[in-house]
């Protein structure tokens, strides 16, 4: 992004965002709105998706967020957006750097 004079530290897309992030952020918003509210979690392919799964919910559930879905990047054939990485990939560039490796 940065060839094309975009500063990626302010323009981020939803894999950029941890998941804890998205939830938070819908709790906060969904706050003002009184119609029904759902958000997009994006997990990253190469994290632990049982543990992100299970935590994402969890604080969606205890902030009471109105509705939440999961998509897994890669999960489908073809997508909007795509991370490059393909599961071929050496395992330091897979690594999610928005999980920590002991969490």
């Amino acid at each position: 992004m940065s060839e094309h004079g975009i500063d990626p530290a302010v323009y981020r897309t939803s894999m950029n965002v941890s998941p804890e992030a998205h939830v938070k952020m819908q709790a906060v918003w969904q706050k003002h709105v009184t119609n029904s509210s759902l958000k997009l979690l994006t997990l990253s392919q190469f994290g632990n998706y049982s543990r992100c799964f299970k935590n994402a919910y969890r604080l969606a559930w205890e902030t009471g967020c109105k509705g939440s879905y999961l998509y897994r990047d890669g999960s489908k054939s073809m997508q909007v957006l795509e991370t490059g990485f393909s599961k071929n990939e050496d395992e330091d560039a897979r690594r999610d750097p928005l999980i920590p490796e002991s969490a």
